[in-house]
């Protein structure tokens, strides 16, 4: 375990500790293609990731890629989330790293763990701050809604791969 894992770990367990309410957040990812061989068959891969937010379930899924299960255990966290880059946290993209990297010239997750929270947040602005000091620590307060209604449906199809029926 490196230094920066062990911080983590011990950052983790001040933040969530093993006293608190279980979660289990699960994220599917789902991908589908089309395989011909005699007739057309549609084949659904699923990844599965399972953790105890939502944030740590995200990555997790991740990990299970293309369709398999990873279940990031509690004693794997800080090990698992140290080396990830700055964007692998949900929201953060370009521009958030690139302030992050100006600042702290750091490059991941692990790097960036002993940097303070308050100027964190005044760098990037009280709940992005606030947000990507718990996702370094592998915190996340986000409710899972499992009966949130459905916004929308898209289904997509590689028409190179239908050719064959147009023929």
């Amino acid at each position: 375990m490196t230094k920066q894992s062990a911080t983590l770990r011990k950052s983790w367990e001040k933040g969530f500790g093993e006293r608190s309410r279980w979660r289990l957040g699960a994220k599917v990812s789902r991908t589908s293609h089309w395989h011909t061989e005699n007739n057309l068959t549609f084949i659904d891969l699923v990844s599965i990731g399972i953790s105890h937010n939502i944030l740590l379930a995200r990555l997790a899924t991740r990990q299970a890629k293309p369709a398999g299960l990873f279940h990031l255990l509690p004693h794997h966290i800080a090990s698992h989330l140290a080396p990830l880059k700055i964007t692998a946290i949900h929201g953060v993209g370009r521009s958030i790293r690139d302030k992050i990297q100006e600042k702290f010239e750091v490059e991941t997750l692990g790097d960036l763990l002993d940097k303070n929270k308050e100027v964190l947040k005044k760098l990037l602005g009280e709940k992005t701050g606030d947000k990507i000091w718990k996702a370094v620590r592998g915190i996340d307060d986000t409710q899972l809604e499992s009966d949130k209604p459905r916004k929308s449906v898209s289904a997509e199809v590689n028409v190179s791969s239908l050719s064959h029926i147009m023929d």
